[in-house]
């Protein structure tokens, strides 16, 4: 299988570049104003069509995904907007009305089909885990590890709010988090408040701009959705033990980490804090999520927190209700993978 080299964004991204620069600047000129219907149509082209095919071509060939041409002609779609108006070119209204939709269609339609797909693997211990999947799944659309994590989150706060369930992969060991330290009753209080801030917030802002306080609202609703996505998320996503890996979540904000077993130096059942300085609790408010299992690592490893904003962790925190059954538990594997 032959393998694909780095796409040299440079030329990728230099080429549609220039055509955008040349555009803007013949749009400026007398020659536009007083031949605008022969030159608006080549404007669209060479945006919507010839710059997309130029990016496709230099990519085409590289770990770049392919889909990303879809970007590039949306962008030129709206930068043709911005430098002619609707009358002067037919191509463009064209383009705009009937193109520019099936094409975004299509891409919230492959995304839906790599889901499903993602939900046809039962042979992974996170093959159930839709946040995972989500994020599988617009990797492949952006193949930009960040972006995915925060499209994935976006999608998956609508998910677990509404839809989600507990996930338990069959034959795997899982352990649920927040039964112990009191943690969904504390965000579960920050949540009353901020529904009580927002009714409040409505009220004051519409006496003062109606306009304001429907922004107002609308923020806040969603931070309130977002808060209680990551409730739901929390009891829906449970830490996972396999025979080779141990995966930790902590809900949607709260962060992650995929832990080999064979990485693990020792675990210990502990609520005291690590003079460490890596170490690393998962949690989404560090000061009111307190811990009970130190997992000491022998070379460290990667913690991905909200947006994707991933940490070097050497000794992972976290809470486990159940940590006598987790400690034996890891002794059996640890065992195992030592025999």
């Amino acid at each position: 299988m032959k393998t694909l080299s780095q796409p040299k964004w440079t030329i990728a991204l230099g080429l549609p570049a220039i055509i955008l620069t040349c555009c803007v600047c013949i749009t400026l000129s007398s020659a536009f104003k007083e031949r605008h219907d022969l030159i608006s149509p080549a404007i669209t082209i060479d945006l919507c069509l010839i710059a997309p095919l130029l990016y496709f071509l230099t990519i085409r060939r590289t770990t770049a995904a392919k889909a990303s041409t879809f970007r590039v002609f949306l962008i030129g779609i709206f930068t043709t907007g911005l430098l002619i108006s609707k009358e002067q070119s037919n191509l463009f209204n064209f383009l705009k009305t009937w193109v520019s939709p099936v094409i975004e269609t299509s891409l919230i339609g492959f995304v839906l089909y790599k889901l499903w797909r993602a939900r046809q693997k039962k042979e992974q211990p996170l093959a159930s885990d839709w946040f995972t999947q989500a994020k599988d799944a617009l990797f492949t659309v952006t193949r930009h590890k960040k972006a995915a994590h925060i499209l994935a989150g976006e999608l998956a706060v609508f998910y677990y709010a509404f839809f989600s369930k507990r996930s338990k992969p069959d034959g795997y060991h899982t352990f649920s988090i927040y039964k112990t330290n009191g943690i969904l009753l504390i965000l579960g209080t920050f949540l009353s408040l901020f529904v009580i801030e927002t009714v409040g917030m409505r009220f004051l802002f519409t006496l003062w701009n109606p306009t304001a306080a429907w922004i107002i609202t609308g923020l806040s609703a969603y931070s309130c959705i977002q808060l209680y996505g990551h409730i739901c998320a929390v009891k829906a996503r449970p830490v996972v033990l396999s025979s080779t890996s141990l995966t930790i979540r902590n809900g949607l904000m709260g962060g992650e980490a995929y832990i080999p077993l064979t990485q693990i130096e020792k675990v210990t059942s502990t609520k005291k804090s690590v003079n460490d300085n890596g170490a690393h609790k998962l949690a989404l408010i560090k000061g009111l999520e307190n811990h009970n299992i130190a997992i000491y690592l022998k070379t460290p490893i990667t913690i991905t927190k909200a947006f994707g904003i991933e940490k070097p962790a050497k000794v992972v925190l976290v809470n486990i209700d159940q940590h006598d059954a987790f400690l034996n538990a890891i002794d059996t594997y640890a065992t195992k993978q030592n025999v």
